[in-house]
């Protein structure tokens, strides 16, 4: 059974990538960022673009660009709308295969490596890249103005609070070892 489209599609033939003259650009249509919002749990997207180049690098064929976005995503405190504006550069590797790494295996990336997209028999869906991208550089845990208030009225102690509950009771123990 194979896995369903994603919500937005463009698929670029690498070689004709690497010889265009100019970036790139793709672009999401509101239907797209309406399935797209669904699929990642956001209030909404406003916005989806990129512009790109493909270039050919020592180490393989790299797609490199920025990434603009407006989204919504629900405070994780109230509940309340969190807008967000995200501007981001990227640089990905392209790879042949769909998986490039054997399955159950793991590899450690550092600040300076890239994601991979899978480009088999040269093609890349850099529409669904793009929302890979999205999402990866989304705040994880948005607050609307007034959630620390909402927070305390709830009775929830902020971290300071907690540090400093945590250190008084620690210091109420007494511990003793039988030597």
């Amino acid at each position: 059974m194979s896995a369903p489209a994603p919500e937005f599609s463009r698929v670029v033939k690498i070689e004709a990538a690497l010889h265009s003259k100019t970036p790139l650009h793709v672009e999401a249509d509101a239907g797209e960022r309406e399935a797209l919002a669904k699929r990642f749990g956001l209030l909404s997207i406003g916005r989806l673009e990129a512009d790109y180049d493909v270039k050919e690098e020592t180490g393989g064929i790299f797609v490199t660009g920025r990434l603009l976005a407006q989204v919504g995503q629900a405070c994780v405190a109230t509940g309340e709308p969190v807008p967000e504006n995200v501007t981001v550069n990227f640089r990905l590797l392209c790879a042949e295969e769909d998986d490039p790494l054997p399955e159950g295996d793991e590899t450690e990336l550092d600040a300076e490596d890239c994601d991979i997209i899978a480009a088999p028999g040269g093609m890349a869906d850099m529409g669904e890249a793009m929302a890979q991208t999205l999402v990866l550089n989304l705040t994880p845990y948005p607050r609307a103005a007034g959630a620390e208030d909402f927070l305390r009225e709830m009775g929830v102690l902020s971290e300071d609070q907690d540090r400093k509950s945590t250190r008084l009771n620690s210091s109420d123990r007494c511990i003793s070892y039988a030597v």
